[in-house]
């Protein structure tokens, strides 16, 4: 699905050995890993699978890129990615938050392939150029937040219609969350713009593409677990487009 070459394997969609950064002794939760999708055409809500593990697996990607880039990419964050299972602060520099911005696009794409009717809304030509550029694409935008309930991980993946936008793009969205931890991104496919949010989207949601200068984490708003299935709406009703300022290489 990146490199468009020939031969695949088993890629997970969260690292595996990454389970571990959640045995805590004390820890009395049942920790699951949960992937939904939203039917675009429907409006249904679809949970593709659980599993008490990282076992989301997808045979969309070669060798080489799973032991890769991919697997390079995952040693690079697994140190945010404790930070966020432990519910310890940080402050993310420029590169951090671009190597997460990467995992993230990647990560979000990979679960989007085990899903016929979600891959569909996802052209392809976003994962060769993830793979080309080795960044996001421009055409997206990236955030980072906190939860209050700090589960092991959880997917959901959308159609979008930005009725502010000059034209329709195709656009869709996806939400993660590790641990404490909250990613959402947009792909909007309007490279000039970014998109700015306002209200308690704003004080809930951190910029980590296009990368800013640092990143505090936690933000102000911490998202409780009814916040994240309709955080998609919020962020697309709690946003305007700007021009975008040129980001800098990762």
């Amino acid at each position: 699905m990146f490199c468009a070459t020939t031969g695949v394997t088993k890629a997970h969609v969260f690292a595996q050995s990454w389970t571990s950064l959640f045995d805590e002794p004390n820890d009395t939760r049942e920790h699951e890993v949960v992937h939904r999708y939203t039917a675009s055409a429907t409006g249904e809500q679809r949970v593709l699978k659980r599993a008490k593990t990282f076992a989301l697996i997808s045979r969309k990607v070669c060798g080489a890129c799973n032991s890769g880039w991919l697997s390079e990419l995952e040693v690079r964050i697994r140190p945010l990615m404790a930070r966020f299972a432990a519910n310890t602060p940080i402050t993310l520099n420029a590169e951090e938050q671009a190597d997460l911005a990467l995992w993230s696009v990647a990560a979000a794409l990979i679960a989007m392939s085990l899903d016929p009717d979600a891959a569909g809304f996802a052209d392809r030509a976003v994962a060769h150029e993830v793979f080309r550029e080795r960044r996001p694409p421009a055409s997206m935008d990236i955030w980072l937040g906190a939860n209050s309930h700090g589960e092991m991980g959880w997917f959901s993946s959308h159609s979008l219609n930005l009725a502010h936008a000059p034209q329709q793009t195709g656009a869709w969205g996806a939400t993660i969350t590790f641990g404490y931890a909250v990613i959402h991104m947009v792909f909007h496919g309007l490279p000039q713009q970014r998109m700015r949010l306002r209200y308690d989207a704003h004080r809930s949601l951190r910029r980590i593409w296009a990368t800013c200068d640092r990143t505090v984490w936690p933000p102000e708003l911490i998202m409780r677990p009814h916040d994240l299935t309709p955080l998609a709406m919020v962020v697309g009703e709690q946003c305007s487009l700007e021009r975008a300022v040129p980001a800098r290489p990762s």
